[in-house]
């Protein structure tokens, strides 16, 4: 068997015993000052409560900030940065995790602690402005969450003990604007009131003068290079993020020779990052010059800012780069296979995406290549009315923001 099937199992039995323990911890008071952090599971650094946490890390009026991470290679790296980090099952761990009076993460409270966070003001910051339907919009029985909330009196026992943070009550969840905090409001079925619209601490960084990159790795400092070399003679880049697929499945087929020809020939450059969840992998061939992949768990939150153009097909990363004014490609190969088999849409795709889109392979390639050569509609109006519906404050300060609410809430519950 693999080694990760005995750490799984050895986690699994810790959470069992863990459980009569958090939930008495949930009677106790907590240490105020203390702040907990974590993403993606505990799996990863990145997104809205890093950039909250780092932000916070700089303020002298700021409480204690902690990141708690279930990966060890987590924690020496971020400590190595200089950076307080926790394993998140070690003795330390679980009694920070027990204290902490905030737990800030961007899916569940289990980015955190899965069995301490009874009694913990909780902040979802979540992972983007949704687009497709998510948590209990989702009405396919492909998506996890749909297995996990739906089914018999047993399925839905064993998932609420196993997995307690899908059904959980959030105290504050991050919202862009007025249109967006209705559709979180439906999603996690809680009253517009426990909805906050800061903005994305994510976002501060596109409009931050101060330069922006992950002390953790050098991996955007060597993008960030690349990126430099390819704009000073005179190239553009062009960012590819595809989302994940419940069913399985991904990126769009596209004949990367043929594109890395229009790419060389027109000074051109395709930077293609996978979602996370994504484990299709893109198939690259060997010997592109201008086509490069960039490792899924890179946060490219500080690089946006420095890519020409974005092509996606049903990801929430164009909700944020709206925020920079610049051409989006909407390369939506499959989206009648992907509203049958994956889940829906919050709108129709034609009345959410503000730029040119297509619908085959075919039409992917001659987009890609239509920007490439210049030859794109203007759609910066479209654009322009899209970033007033999603986004009330474009100012690069929502981490600032976010700080003050979770305070004053603090303050206002006496806690």
């Amino acid at each position: 068997m693999r080694p990760h099937f005995f750490r799984k199992l050895a986690i699994a039995c810790v959470e069992t015993l863990l459980f009569p323990i958090g939930y008495i911890n949930g009677f106790f008071s907590r240490n105020r000052n203390l702040w907990a952090f974590g993403s993606w599971r505990g799996e990863r650094f990145a997104d809205n409560p890093k950039h909250l946490f780092l932000y916070l890390l700089d303020r002298t009026d700021a409480p204690r900030c902690i990141w708690i991470s279930g990966s060890r290679l987590i924690v020496r790296t971020m400590r190595s940065a200089g950076l307080p980090a926790v394993y998140q099952y070690s003795i330390r761990g679980l009694y920070l995790s027990a204290r902490a009076n905030v737990f800030v993460f961007d899916s569940h409270s289990a980015d955190v602690s899965r069995r301490f966070s009874r009694g913990a003001f909780l902040v979802n910051t979540w992972h983007g402005i949704p687009l497709k339907k998510i948590e209990a919009d989702i009405d396919h029985r492909a998506s996890a969450f749909t297995r996990m909330t739906g089914g018999t009196w047993w399925s839905r026992t064993f998932w609420q003990f196993f997995r307690p943070e899908v059904s959980e009550q959030c105290d504050l969840i991050v919202s862009t604007s007025p249109e967006v905090s209705v559709r979180m409001a439906s999603a996690f079925r809680v009253p517009t009131t426990r909805i906050a619209e800061t903005g994305l601490p994510r976002n501060d960084c596109l409009l931050s003068a101060r330069a922006s990159h992950d002390p953790c790795t050098d991996e955007d400092s060597a993008v960030r290079r690349r990126i430099d070399s390819i704009r000073s003679a005179g190239g553009r880049v062009i960012l590819y993020m595809p989302t994940f697929r419940d069913a399985g499945g991904a990126s769009a087929p596209l004949d990367w020779g043929i594109l890395n020809d229009v790419l060389e020939e027109t000074n051109c450059a395709l930077l293609c990052k996978l979602h996370p969840l994504d484990s299709s992998g893109l198939n690259l061939p060997r010997g592109l010059s201008r086509i490069h992949r960039l490792s899924p768990s890179l946060d490219v939150y500080p690089l946006l800012k420095d890519v020409d153009a974005l092509a996606t097909d049903y990801s929430s990363v164009f909700f944020d780069f709206l925020i920079l004014n610049r051409p989006i490609l909407f390369l939506a190969h499959d989206l009648q296979e992907y509203l049958l088999t994956c889940r829906g849409l919050y709108s129709t795709y034609e009345d959410s995406t503000p730029g040119p889109r297509a619908y085959s392979i075919d039409e992917c390639m001659g987009l890609v290549r239509a920007y490439c050569e210049e030859r794109l509609p203007d759609y910066s109006d479209a654009r322009a009315i899209a970033l007033q519906l999603l986004h009330t404050h474009v100012d690069g300060s929502a981490s600032e923001r976010l700080h003050n609410e979770v305070s004053r809430r603090l303050r206002a519950a006496g806690r």
